[in-house]
């Protein structure tokens, strides 16, 4: 970092510290018995809170004033879920060994702004928009301090004071947020045994989501015994995945510096901010409202027994994933700047925000040994696994 007179004459390196605070409390009730099954209802409630302070900085608009630590504000969120299980045996007909089961779920997620972070630490000071050269040139407040930097040339510096903290600014009052949740949903399922050698499962899940509708995904897996030593298996399934709502909620506004060098090195400080992507703003620079994630994978594998005390599996998947979220790289330039403008945020210079970058192919293989061995009165187990795996991305947003 540029070193700072009075407060840092040889330069200072920030760096970051978390905080968080999490609570938890989990309980439930279970019944089971021959003629109705077993039931299995669970109820948990979890919050969360992370902070952050950045030390070894300043704000160099407010000079020798500056504190060289700032609380940058924190994020809270809670989560509360109900679930009921339930699974029962069936009787023996065309299938031995079949189990339907059975479930329901609700759960109510919150996500917000908590604490905001030290307003000396964003607010611009007395110092930020004079140049360099007005402040620690001949004649200027701070010309005292130009000794501790002998060769230096302070009298044609024209970089510009920045008006926030040189690393990173803290969570402001215009990036107050609260996003939250409710989903419903359930699910049905059988498994099953045919001709003694063939075993099925099938489940099917519904998810109704008061931001992003409903949704239905599967899962079917079968497995076929050759031999006690060998048996090939294979699973299709199907995901979605909503956007978290911290991604849904969360926007921070900060400080950057574009340095320029026409025979001499000169700063130009702007400001930046990652967006909402459903903010109106945010879209004139390219945001759209984020849209969940889908997947589907299938997998198909064996298993070789060649003992009872050793095992080796092998299993090619492939996993296909649809609308990718991501967070974008920040977009600058002289667009971007008059976009800044128009919408009434001038001085800044740079937009993030998260989208739905690209879709993605996920091609691999798993390989995993066992091996378990008899040592006088106790038992040894080894386990050895490798996995091979290429991703293609494809249909790139190039927003």
């Amino acid at each position: 970092e540029t070193a700072s007179p009075g407060l840092f004459p040889n330069g200072y390196q920030p760096y970051l510290t978390y905080t968080a605070e999490d609570a938890n409390v989990a309980g439930g009730l279970k019944y089971a018995s021959d003629v109705l099954g077993a039931f299995d209802l669970g109820v948990s409630f979890g919050t969360n809170e992370t902070g952050r302070t950045v030390y070894s900085t300043l704000n160099p608009s407010w000079g020798a004033a500056s504190p060289t630590e700032f609380y940058l504000g924190s994020w809270k969120n809670r989560t509360t879920s109900v679930t009921l299980d339930y699974s029962r045996d069936l009787p023996a007909t065309f299938a031995s060994n079949a189990v339907i089961s059975a479930g329901a779920l609700y759960r109510n997620e919150h996500w917000a702004t908590a604490d905001f972070g030290d307003y000396i630490g964003y607010t611009t000071g007395p110092l930020g928009g004079s140049t360099v050269a007005s402040l620690y040139g001949p004649g200027g407040a701070y010309s005292a301090f130009a000794s501790q930097f002998p060769g230096v040339n302070f009298a044609t510096d024209t970089s510009v004071i920045p008006a926030t903290g040189s690393s990173t600014s803290g969570l402001q009052p215009v990036d107050a947020s609260s996003v939250s949740r409710r989903v419903l949903g359930g699910y049905a399922g059988v498994d099953f045994k045919l001709l003694d050698r063939i075993d099925v499962g099938l489940t099917a899940r519904y998810e109704d989501y008061s931001d992003f509708g409903d949704t239905t995904t599967y899962r079917a897996t079968a497995r076929y015994e050759f031999s006690p030593a060998f048996a090939v298996r294979g699973t299709v399934s199907s995901g979605f995945h909503a956007p978290s709502i911290a991604a849904l909620g969360q926007q921070t506004t900060g400080y950057t510096s574009t340095f320029t060098n026409n025979g001499s090195s000169v700063l130009t400080p702007g400001r930046t901010r990652l967006f909402r992507s459903a903010d109106p703003l945010a879209a004139n620079f390219g945001a759209k409202p984020l849209e969940p994630e889908e997947s589907t994978t299938y997998s198909l594998g064996f298993v070789v027994r060649p003992d009872e005390t050793s095992s080796i599996t092998v299993d090619a998947y492939r996993l296909d994933i649809k609308d990718v979220i991501t967070n974008s790289d920040p977009v600058q330039g002289a667009t971007v700047s008059a976009a800044y403008a128009r919408i009434g945020l001038a001085g800044y210079t740079q937009a993030s925000y998260y989208l739905n970058a690209w879709d993605a192919k996920t091609e691999g293989v798993d390989v995993v040994g066992r091996k378990q061995l008899e040592l006088g009165a106790g038992r040894l187990e080894l386990t050895a696994a490798t996995s091979f795996l290429n991703t293609d991305v494809r249909n790139i947003n190039d927003t």
